[in-house]
C-alpha cells in the first residue's frame, strides 16, 4: 500500500471532473441523491404536514430540470449548518413516505429490537436466536459524529446478519455539537464493556467467543478508538475490526491528506462538510486535540498498534477519506498486524449503502461478510496467515 504524503501540493478536482470519474452506477446514485436532498431541503419551507407532498413535487420538478440541481446542491453544501447535514443525510429517515415504503422493502429477521445500555440506546438485529449466539458484531454507524443512527443503516445491518448469521448490536451514540468529544467515545466503550460483562448474558446467555467491531466513516473511527481504549484498559481485545472508509483523524483543514484535498468537491462528502463535522465534534479545542491519539489516530503509540486485532478495510478509490484508510493500514502493517485491505474503483464515500444499485457496493458487502465469518470461526493468531495488503 502506498501512502500519500500529507501537506503536499495536490491538484483539486472540480465537481464536474469528480462526477465524470465516477462509475456509471455511482453517477446515477449521486444524481438521484442530489435531487432527493435538494427536494427535501426545499420542502422544509412548507408546513410539516405537507413536507412529503412538497418533496414529491420538487423531486419530479428537478428530475425534469436536472441542470439546475448541481448548483443548488453545491450552494447548500457550502452553508455552515449542521442541520443542513442532518437534513441531507437523514431525509430518508425523516420522510414519512420513505419510512413507510421501507417497511415493505426491507428483509425480515428473527430479532429486531431496541434497548438501552445504561443511558445509551442500541438496536439489536439477528437472523438467528440470541440465546445460541456465541459471536457478535458491535456496530457503530457513520454520520460525521453529527448525524444518522442505526435506523439510517438498517438495510446494511439486516443484510449483514442474514449473510453471516451473526447478531449485530448497533450503538446510537450521542451526536455533536450537542455532545462533543469524548462523549460518543465513552458511550461506545461503555457498550463494549457491557458486552464483556455478566449483565449482557440476560440477552446473550451463551459464551462470548468472538466479538467483531464494525463501522463506516465516523463509525470506523469509533471502532478503532474503542479498540484503543480496550487495550489501554487491559480488557479483552476485540477479535477483529471491520472498517468501511473510516475517518482516522478529525481535522477541518483540507490539506491534511492528498485525497481530502483532491476530492474536496466530492458530491457525497465535500470538504465543507468534513470541516464542519470536525469543528462540531472538537469545538474550540480542535487545534489542541489534533495531537490526541483518540482524535488523530495517526499519533498512536507503536505499543498500542502492536496489540491491534486483525482488520478489514474497504474504501472507494474516489473517496476523500481514501488516504485515511491507506495511511492507517500502513501503520498496522509496519507493526506486523494482519490487514485485509480492498479499494473499489469508481466509487466514493458511503457506496456500500447503495449496494442495491452499485455493483462495487454489493461486492464490498460480500467481501466483508466473508471476512467476518472467517474471523469469527478462528482467531487470527491461530490461523498462521500472512499479511494481506
Amino acid at each position: 500500500v502506498s501512502t500519500q504524503s500529507t501537506g503536499s501540493q495536490t491538484a483539486q478536482l472540480t465537481r464536474d471532473q469528480i462526477f465524470n470519474s465516477y462509475s456509471s452506477a455511482q453517477k446515477v446514485v449521486c444524481f438521484l441523491l442530489s435531487v432527493s436532498q435538494v427536494a427535501w431541503w426545499k420542502s422544509l419551507s412548507a408546513p410539516t404536514f405537507f413536507h412529503e407532498l412538497v418533496y414529491l413535487i420538487y423531486f419530479f420538478y428537478y428530475l425534469l430540470f436536472f441542470w439546475r440541481v448541481g448548483s443548488l446542491h453545491y450552494r447548500k453544501q457550502q452553508e455552515d449548518s449542521v442541520e443542513n447535514i442532518r437534513q441531507g443525510w437523514e431525509f430518508h429517515q425523516r420522510n414519512r413516505m420513505i419510512r413507510v415504503l421501507s417497511t415493505f422493502l426491507l428483509p425480515k429477521v428473527l430479532v429486531e429490537k431496541k434497548i438501552k445500555i445504561g443511558s445509551v440506546p442500541v438496536t439489536i438485529v439477528s437472523s438467528k436466536p440470541l440465546e445460541t449466539s456465541t459471536k457478535i458484531i458491535l456496530h457503530f454507524h457513520g454520520g460525521g459524529m453529527v448525524s444518522l443512527s442505526p435506523e439510517g443503516h438498517i438495510h446494511t445491518l439486516l443484510e449483514w446478519t442474514i449473510n453471516t448469521g451473526i447478531p449485530i448490536v448497533s450503538v446510537n451514540y450521542a451526536k455533536s455539537p450537542e455532545a462533543k468529544f469524548p462523549t460518543a467515545v465513552e458511550e461506545c466503550f461503555a457498550v463494549y464493556k457491557w458486552l464483556l460483562s455478566e449483565e449482557s448474558r440476560q440477552i446473550f446467555p451463551s459464551k462470548r467467543e468472538r466479538i467483531i467491531l464494525a463501522g463506516d466513516s465516523a463509525g470506523g473511527y469509533l471502532s478503532i478508538v474503542t479498540t484503543i481504549m480496550a487495550i489501554n484498559s487491559k480488557l479483552r481485545n476485540p477479535d477483529g475490526l471491520m472498517l468501511l472508509y473510516p475517518c482516522t483523524r478529525w481535522d477541518s483543514r483540507k490539506n491534511v491528506t492528498q485525497s481530502r484535498e483532491m476530492f474536496a468537491n466530492d458530491w457525497v462528502l465535500p470538504q465543507s462538510w468534513i470541516a464542519l463535522c470536525a469543528k462540531s465534534y472538537l469545538g474550540t479545542e480542535e487545534e489542541k486535540l489534533r495531537k490526541n491519539p483518540l482524535v488523530n489516530l495517526m499519533k498512536l503509540d507503536e505499543e498500542v498498534l502492536k496489540q491491534f486485532p486483525p482488520s478489514c478495510f474497504v474504501v472507494g478509490s474516489l473517496d476523500p477519506l481514501l488516504d485515511d484508510s491507506k495511511e492507517f493500514v500502513e501503520l498496522l502493517v509496519k507493526n506486523n498486524r494482519e490487514v485485509d485491505y480492498k479499494t473499489f474503483d469508481g466509487v466514493t464515500h458511503g457506496f456500500i449503502s447503495f449496494d442495491m444499485f452499485i455493483r462495487q457496493g454489493k461486492e464490498a458487502n460480500v467481501f466483508i461478510c466473508n471476512w467476518s465469518v472467517s474471523y469469527t470461526h478462528l482467531r487470527a493468531h491461530e490461523t498462521g496467515r500472512n499479511l494481506v495488503c
